[in-house]
């Protein structure tokens, strides 16, 4: 769920403090500044997110990471 919480037409700064109440089921708040640099609209918004990874953006992650050190050491060899 998104919440916009403030809207203006220019928003200056951020929220030094937010305090929440907490959330359970391994939820989290998220606080966005979406600012519209063409001077309408700049959004402040609120957001439930998962506080927990998600297993597929990791194991995605870690395929790459293992994909690139394979290229790194093949060209090493390969010199």
């Amino acid at each position: 769920d998104t919440f916009d919480i403030l809207t203006a037409e220019s928003i200056v700064g951020e929220f030094d403090l937010l305090t929440m109440w907490v959330l359970g089921n391994g939820l989290d708040w998220q606080v966005d500044y979406l600012y519209d640099f063409s001077g309408t609209t700049d959004f402040v918004q609120l957001s439930v997110v998962s506080a927990v990874p998600v297993p597929a953006s990791v194991w995605l992650f870690g395929s790459g990471l293992l994909g690139l050190v394979a290229v790194a050491r093949r060209r090493q060899h390969s010199v």
